[in-house]
């Protein structure tokens, strides 16, 4: 009984403590938190339940993506998201935009800029659940697929 007791402890301390590392570094959201963190969401700017892929990290329903004419914003849902600030993208940051599909699930894929270097953040949404997102991201893919869309601004170190 104590062995099983033990071991049952030991993976719920795993995942309490090693799920969020994973989280954090896999995600690329740790790179992108000193520069685009917020305290939360504004209302209304928000869509619930989204699926994607952040970096190496695949983030099945757990994701809360919206946007207005400035920003795009990212958070997770709770309890993942405890331990990480909700985000506001600038959307000059949010670069390279395809629409694609897979199968029977379309998506957008495009890459973030973290302000550290040349490095990007590569994700995946899935449409499924991007609400009032999809039609302004299918807009800036068309927009990039025409050539039509200018290249991003230089980041400014800690702005």
């Amino acid at each position: 009984m104590p062995t099983e007791v033990w071991i049952t402890g030991a993976i719920i301390l795993a995942n309490l403590v090693l799920l969020p590392v994973l989280i954090g570094w896999g995600s690329g959201w740790w790179a992108m938190g000193p520069r685009y963190g917020i305290d939360r969401i504004p209302q209304g700017r928000r869509e619930g339940w989204c699926s994607g892929r952040l970096g190496l990290v695949s983030c099945r329903g757990i994701l809360v993506v919206g946007g207005d004419d400035a920003y795009f914003y990212m958070a997770l849902q709770r309890p993942w998201g405890f331990g990480f600030r909700p985000l506001a993208i600038p959307w000059e940051q949010v670069r390279r935009v395809r629409a694609g599909e897979v199968l029977w699930a379309p998506f957008f894929d495009f890459e973030i800029r973290t302000g550290q270097g040349d490095r990007v953040i590569p994700v995946r949404l899935y449409r499924r659940g991007l609400g009032l997102l999809e039609p302004y991201l299918d807009l800036l893919a068309r927009e990039e697929a025409a050539g039509r869309r200018p290249p991003p601004p230089p980041l400014a170190p800690g702005s």
